[in-house]
């Protein structure tokens, strides 16, 4: 066979594999459309006993009964088929040479595409972006959102204060979020709560966007498939079309670990610190990831840890006054609930088959065994296994009572660093189960036994972590390269 003969052929091929990878991920938008479409024949006319929920600016789906898991239906089936179609691009990456350039943009444009069918839904599933602007406006107009808010003249605030029966949650967000959600309300307030919300849901599809990129940077051209499991993970892309600024975190955290694998971590650090004063977990996403990927440079890692530190004090000191608040507001106003977890496993298990006592035994032997798994992950990382990071994933995980969606953003960036090892496609398929987590908050109170079977249906997915993978040593050279 001649060079040329060769050349064409490798050409045909790469051009297959990119119309094949476009014809995949396209499954994901077309999937949200038609079922958006159906979602919005379900509610017109719309029901009377909802009337007063579609009334609102955003209709948010709660305890709507039958209409409520029908509509959480159409959303799961969305999902499965769209999370299908992601794994099987991220196939694709391993079977077929695709052009890098190329497939990038492939890739984003059919996360934009994807959130913008979420956008069309006729409804969401949390009332999370209502409190994002209502924490705005009141901090612009010098209430403290760090107390439950009260209904006001504001239409944002009432609206807000209406999704959660009279009082806002207090803001458990830093001065990294507050700051963009006064920009965002001061300049729309004026045309009203819908153009305001919608804003906010724009905003986090664009975070999500950058986080995106970001990974793209920090893995490298030859770990698309990686950035496939990200980019294109349907939870993660309805959790952002919802608003959730879960999407900012990641994304600040992963550009202060784009920035350390480019050799700039003294910025880098300081950026992954500082990406917890837009929500919390965001230094310690940040501090997992630059773990499995920045270069172990002596020099580089000691600018990037003291950077990270000083940083991070200085998070804690102006974040102080927040922890105490939502210290006491938790105090008054929390209750335990687990839902859809391991610990509404042990929890409703328990109670089905000793007696309503018996629940909390559940629930502690339930914790017992999320803290083992913590430790084994910890165990694996002291012997520089690096899958023991996400051994170390999926306890925190199980650890969590109540799992939204959105969380799974949080764990994602460490599942596509180990997606060619069992825990990391296990960590994958766990962010897709979660969206069974919505169920009860669209239907209304489960039965127990309802519970108890989804709890488990929730945690199948790990039981692929536990088929044997050898063991992944932490290089001397960086994953990325």
């Amino acid at each position: 066979m001649t060079a040329a003969a060769s050349s064409g052929r490798n050409g045909v091929s790469r051009r297959a594999a990119l119309i094949g990878l476009a014809a995949t991920i396209a499954v994901i938008p077309a999937s949200f459309a038609a079922t958006g479409l159906v979602a919005r024949v379900l509610v017109s006319p719309v029901p009377q006993r909802v009337a007063t929920d579609f009334a609102q600016p955003l209709p948010v789906v709660t305890a709507w009964g039958g209409l409520g898991a029908a509509l959480w239906a159409l959303l799961a089936v969305a999902v499965l088929v769209s999370a299908a179609s992601a794994f099987g691009a991220i196939l694709l990456f391993l079977r077929k040479p695709i052009s890098e350039s190329e497939a990038c943009v492939i890739i984003v444009v059919g996360a934009l595409a994807a959130m913008c069918a979420m956008l069309t839904w006729p409804v969401v599933f949390s009332s999370d972006v209502y409190a994002y602007a209502a924490y705005g406006a009141a901090a612009l107009d010098g209430m403290n959102p760090y107390v439950r808010l009260p209904a006001t003249s504001d239409p944002l605030v009432r609206a807000a204060a209406w999704q959660w029966q009279g009082q806002i949650p207090a803001c458990v967000y830093g001065e990294g979020f507050l700051l963009p959600a006064r920009m965002v309300v001061a300049a729309l307030r004026a045309f009203g709560p819908a153009p305001t919300l919608l804003a906010f849901r724009i905003g986090a599809c664009s975070a999500f966007v950058v986080a995106v990129v970001a990974l793209r940077t920090i893995l490298g051209p030859n770990r698309l498939g990686a950035v496939v499991a990200v980019a294109l993970n349907p939870v993660a892309l309805w959790s952002a079309a919802e608003g959730h600024n879960d999407a900012a975190m990641v994304a600040a955290a992963l550009c202060g670990v784009a920035l350390a694998v480019r050799g700039k971590s003294t910025v880098g650090g300081a950026l992954v610190a500082f990406s917890s004063l837009i929500k919390a977990p965001g230094a310690v996403i940040g501090a997992a990831l630059a773990a499995m990927t920045v270069p172990l440079d002596r020099a580089r890692v000691r600018r990037f840890a003291w950077a990270g530190a000083v940083a991070f004090l200085a998070v804690l000191a102006v974040s102080l006054p927040q922890l105490s608040a939502d210290t006491a507001d938790l105090r008054r106003h929390g209750h335990y609930t687990p839902e859809i977890s391991l610990q509404a496993f042990g929890f409703s298990g328990a109670q089905l088959i000793a007696g309503e006592r018996a629940g909390v035994v559940g629930t502690l032997l339930a914790g017992v065994f999320a803290a083992a798994i913590v430790l084994y992950g910890c165990r694996r990382l002291a012997r520089k296994d690096v899958q023991g990071m996400g051994w170390l994933a999926v306890g925190v995980w199980l650890l969590i009572p109540s799992p939204y969606p959105w969380y799974a953003m949080w764990f994602l960036p460490l599942s596509a660093v180990l997606l060619e090892k069992p825990v990391g496609v296990a960590l994958w398929w766990l962010s897709i189960a979660v969206i069974l987590r919505y169920l009860p908050d669209a239907f209304g109170s489960l039965p127990l036994e309802a519970g108890f079977v989804m709890s488990l249906v929730a945690l199948t997915p790990l039981l692929y972590a536990l088929r044997p993978s050898g063991t992944a040593r932490i290089a001397a050279e960086p994953l990325a390269s």
